[in-house]
This record gives C-alpha cells, structure tokens and sequence, in this order.
C-alpha cells in the first residue's frame, strides 16, 4: 500500500478488529471506567488511541490522562521509535497549552517523548500541502479514487483516517485496494517510483533506528569503561593501604624491639633449624 492502513473505529468495535494499525476512537468519559481500561490492556494487536479533547479539564482529568497512560504500556500499543503514538481527533485543533500538558505527562512517565497527531473532521480536502485524508462519510470509494489520482500532482498522502464503524471497515480496505489496482493501471512508471520511493523510506527508517540503537550501545560501553577504570582505580588504592598498613605494623610491633631481643630471636630460629636437619 502506498498509504496508510490506519482506520479509526468506535470503541465498542473492539472486540471483533484484528487489523493492523487500528485506531481506537474512544471518548474522555470512557477512559474514567475501569473496565474499560481493562479491555484496552487486554487488547492482543497493534493498536493507538484517538480522542477529542475539547472538553477535558486539566484539574479533573489526571486520573484519565494516567489510564492513557497506562493503556499506552500495552506491549500491542503501536509506538515509533519506542515513544506511543496518540491522535488528537476533533472539529477544532487541540489547545497548545492542553498538547504541552498531555506530552508533559508521558514523559514523565519515562517515555522520551509522545508522537501525536492532529486530525480535522472538518478538512478533509486533497491540497498539496495536506499530510492527511479523514474521511467520516459513506462516499468513501469516490474519495479514495480522488485521492490516488491526486497523486501526480502532489506528494504521496502519508496518513489516511478512515472514521467508521465495524460493518464498514471490510468494504474500505477493499475500496483501498481497488483504487491503488486502478492508479497502478493507469500510472505504471509513476507506481514503481513511488513504490521505490517507499522502500528507500523504510530502509532508512530502519537504519535510523539502527543507528540509535549501537549509538545508546556505544554510549553504555563507555560508561561500563569508566566505571571499570574507576573499579581498578579502587582496587588499587586499596592494596596500596594495606601495604601501608603491614609497614606501620612492621615498625610499631618489630622495629622498636631492642636488640638483645632480637638476636635471642634468631637464635631460637637456628635451633629449630637444627633440630629439624637431625630429625
């Protein structure tokens, strides 16, 4: 595909999705039921979570943002670069204050950031300049033709949102698929472009993660070095104060002996030396 899968659907739909990269359009006031938040944990495919925020109240609504939160540790929940992805779906773009304090939240729970998403219900045009076709209405096989055939004349969409519910979502990969047979038909070379242009993507994508992954690998092996060096360093010392230590003991409890005594002991250790050559 040359776009995204990604179709948004009703919570109560869950049960039955097994799609990838599925959507899950739930409200505010779900996320405050705890067995909701149950299901959604219990949830066995790659998933994200779409909500409308426009009515949430920042002093009501920790214990909602922390069962998102929660929700997002889902091992199936969909994340880039280890970070969850979180769509802000609604009629009007979310307040940048509210935006700060929901990706405040995350990363104080460890995550290093949150990959959000602005979607309009109401923009739902094909410009050059938009990354994103939402569609909730029935006509979706007219817009999804529109959308491949907008291709020439613009870059490759990288999202698609359908809103819909379970009975419709067959139907919308299907349309999918047949709009991107009928753009191949008719844009043999410019099909193969892109679709090279998407292999190139994923590769470098997957590079890029690469590269993180031996750059936080190459950052361990120095700090591991440092705290050997600091070990030895350690060790060291310590051998040098017990050396010190015999040396002090040598001075205090023989050097200060007197001399007679000392010669009575090598003496006594003569003796010994004899009387064992004649045994």
């Amino acid at each position: 595909m040359l776009i995204s899968r990604i179709p948004i659907v009703n919570f109560k739909e869950i049960d039955s999705i097994k799609k990838t990269f599925t959507g899950i359009h739930v409200s505010m006031d779900t996320l405050k039921t705890n067995e909701v938040v149950k299901d959604l944990l219990k949830i066995d495919f790659s998933f994200f979570l779409s909500l409308d925020f426009t009515s949430f109240n920042k002093e009501d609504g920790m214990a909602q943002i922390n069962n998102l939160i929660s929700i997002s540790f889902n091992p199936h929940y969909y994340k880039e670069s280890k970070n969850p992805l979180l769509v802000f779906c609604s009629e009007n773009p979310i307040n940048r204050e509210l935006k700060k304090f929901i990706h405040e939240a995350f990363i104080n729970q460890g995550y290093d950031k949150l990959q959000s998403h602005q979607i309009l219900e109401g923009k739902n045009d094909l410009a050059a300049n938009s990354e994103t076709l939402f569609i909730t209405q029935m006509n979706y096989k007219e817009k999804l033709n529109n959308l491949y055939q907008s291709f020439p004349f613009g870059f490759i969409e990288k999202k698609l949102f359908v809103k819909t519910n379970l009975v419709e979502i067959e139907p919308v990969f299907e349309q999918l698929k047949n709009s991107e047979t009928l753009f191949e038909q008719s844009n043999k070379e410019l099909w193969r472009s892109y679709k090279r242009i998407q292999y190139l993507n994923s590769c470098n994508s997957a590079l890029n993660y690469e590269n993180s992954d031996l750059k936080t690998k190459v950052l361990n092996l120095e700090i591991n070095q440092k705290l050997l060096k600091k070990d030895a360093s350690n060790v060291i010392y310590w051998y040098k104060k017990e050396i010190d230590k015999i040396k002090d003991w040598y001075h205090k409890e023989y050097e200060v002996l007197p001399g007679w005594f000392k010669k009575i002991g090598h003496l006594i250790k003569r003796m010994k030396r004899l009387l064992v050559f004649e045994k």
